[in-house]
């Protein structure tokens, strides 16, 4: 018996959004997925997210690290709609 067990996160970026260009956008999918653990990688740019698809323990540092050095950072204050 296999047994896979994935998590998934969904972080909201500041540096994205419905204008960024393709290399952006190919920029943050590169350096999330050079993370151990990283199994996949969905952007968002028009929303301003950022989903990382994990196969196990992944230390958020190096996600949040990733992100900034693909130029945008994470956006750690909640957003609220009413």
């Amino acid at each position: 018996m296999i047994t896979l067990a994935h998590s998934l996160v969904t972080y909201h970026v500041t540096g994205l959004d419905a204008e960024s260009c393709l290399h952006c956008v190919e920029s943050v999918q590169r350096e999330l997925a050079l993370i151990p653990g990283v199994v996949g990688v969905d952007v968002n740019h028009a929303m301003g997210r950022v989903s990382v698809l994990m196969d196990g323990p992944v230390e958020e540092s190096f996600v949040l690290a990733a992100i900034e050095d693909a130029g945008c950072e994470v956006d750690l204050v909640p957003r609220w709609h009413g």
